[in-house]
């Protein structure tokens, strides 16, 4: 717009800009604004269950804009990876996981991992894939009867059944097949049961730039841990959480398209966990906000408004 304005040189004379100009400028900004807004909405799908960071919606954020627009021959993809890097957005030393495959910061490197087959065991490999088939057919079933659901209490209770009966299967899947549950990013706990929940399960029907669609399934599944007290390194007990999304193609069903795992048993996080809670122990405002026994930090915040703090 600008080499038109100006005869090709794109150097704009001196004074007020012409408003047809103007017009147009602040049109091609509007909309390349709202294909950011959509890019970072569509990211929450991508991220994982607990303990997101922003290297974590970077991430995202580049894999659900490569599921929906594969060749991004206006780079904006490559626009975020670099603004991320200006603001110094790295993963950190305790985001191994989030490190893992990313040898430099460039838009393949980026995009989440997919469920790896070769992690398991070869004689354990045919139960494994067994058994998630199953569980892929059951979530079609689910994704094919929200089609038809149009009321969001019928919705609401059709996911809620949904997520039992995943659940079940699961918890049955996992009990005879343990290496089934690392598979998908689960530990076990200090007792060797393998406890988890499905905490969420949605489905969406995208629609690809060209013109395919993509009917996906978006389930997380979490796991929490309570730390007992170290008196040698001053840390109080504390919960630490867990879990993975999975993220399923159901035109694509053989195993999940993207594995976005927060395993509890990472030494890394761990030993965050434990730093953190030191930081909250020794400040007694912290200590107000985020203390374990405190069910629900929003109300220490009225307390203080109460108090005109």
């Amino acid at each position: 717009l600008l080499r038109i304005s100006t005869g090709g040189t794109g150097v704009l004379p001196g004074g007020a800009i012409h408003p047809d100009l103007v017009r147009r400028l602040a049109g091609e900004a509007s909309k390349s604004a709202g294909h950011v807004l959509n890019m970072c909405v569509r990211a929450l799908d991508y991220l994982p269950p607990v303990d997101v960071t922003f290297f974590d919606f970077l991430r995202g954020l580049i894999t659900a804009d490569f599921e929906m627009v594969t060749d991004d021959r206006h780079d904006y993809r490559v626009a975020v990876v670099e603004a991320f890097s200006r603001w110094g957005i790295f993963p950190g030393e305790h985001d191994e996981e989030a490190r893992e495959g990313v040898r430099v910061l460039s838009v393949d490197t980026l995009r989440w991992p997919g469920f790896q087959k070769v992690t398991i065991k070869p004689k354990e490999r045919d139960q494994v894939m067994e058994k998630y088939d199953r569980i892929v057919e059951q979530l079609k079933k689910y994704a094919d009867a929200c089609l038809y659901l149009t009321d969001r209490e019928e919705l609401f209770r059709e996911t809620r059944r949904q997520r039992i009966i995943l659940f079940n299967q699961l918890k049955s899947s996992f009990e005879v097949l343990p290496e089934f549950a690392k598979s998908l990013g689960l530990d076990h706990d200090s007792d060797g049961k393998i406890s988890f929940e499905v905490h969420s399960l949605r489905r969406a029907m995208r629609v690809r730039l060209d013109g395919r669609a993509a009917p996906q399934v978006f389930v997380s599944l979490t796991q929490s841990e309570r730390v007992p007290a170290d008196k040698e390194s001053g840390t109080s007990s504390y919960t630490l959480r867990g879990g993975a999304t999975l993220v399923l193609d159901l035109t694509e069903p053989d195993v999940p398209k993207y594995l976005i795992v927060k395993n509890i048993r990472n030494a890394h996080r761990r030993a965050a966990a434990a730093s953190f809670q030191r930081h909250v122990d020794a400040d007694p405002l912290r200590k107000l906000f985020f203390s374990v026994d405190r069910t629900e930090p929003f109300a220490a915040l009225h307390e203080l408004a109460d108090e005109g703090v």
